[in-house]
């Protein structure tokens, strides 16, 4: 979905995108209830603010025991364009100020709003997708998860450096 930078209007504009069918498909990540409420408006001459908000309640496997659980993801955004490229980066060294590190320099006069959402997306995605924060994972010798209520492993101190104070104690 592309918006025309000259067609946006100086009073806010509301887009709602309920439909996400162009988001790519993974296999350890299933998206549903997905929602996106973005506000459009022309602030001077071809310079747009665009603030938005992306909703999706995403199902996960937990990085340490495999288990699946839900998350909701809410991300909040904004964002800066311009049409056209500023005349002081045409020099070797320019000091950027905070409104050019955050403005979005258009080489054609559109935006295109999957690409600001699909970049929102990726964010909102846990870089580590935990079921719980106390999650301990898997038992590495007999496989069962040990969040719960544990494995029935006993646990083998013949590979540890304090074996020897166990015998000790006996």
């Amino acid at each position: 979905m592309k918006l025309d930078l000259v067609a946006i209007p100086v009073t806010p504009r509301k887009i709602v995108v309920s439909d996400f069918s162009w988001l790519p498909k993974a296999d350890d990540i299933l998206i549903s209830q997905a929602k996106a409420v973005l506000t459009v408006v022309k602030d001077g001459d071809m310079k747009v603010v665009v603030n938005g908000n992306l909703q999706f309640v995403a199902e996960f496997s937990c990085d340490r025991c495999g288990e699946r659980f839900s998350s909701d993801v809410d991300v909040e955004f904004t964002y800066f364009f311009k049409h056209g490229v500023d005349a002081r980066f045409q020099e070797e060294e320019v000091e950027l100020n905070e409104e050019d590190i955050d403005t979005v320099y258009l080489e054609e006069p559109s935006i295109d709003i999957h690409d600001i959402l699909l970049d929102q997306y990726f964010l909102g995605i846990p870089e580590s997708r935990l079921c719980r924060q106390d999650c301990q994972g898997l038992c590495h010798r007999c496989g069962e998860r040990q969040s719960e209520e544990g494995c029935k492993c006993e646990p083998d101190m013949s590979d540890s450096p304090f074996a020897i104070l166990a015998k000790l104690k006996k």
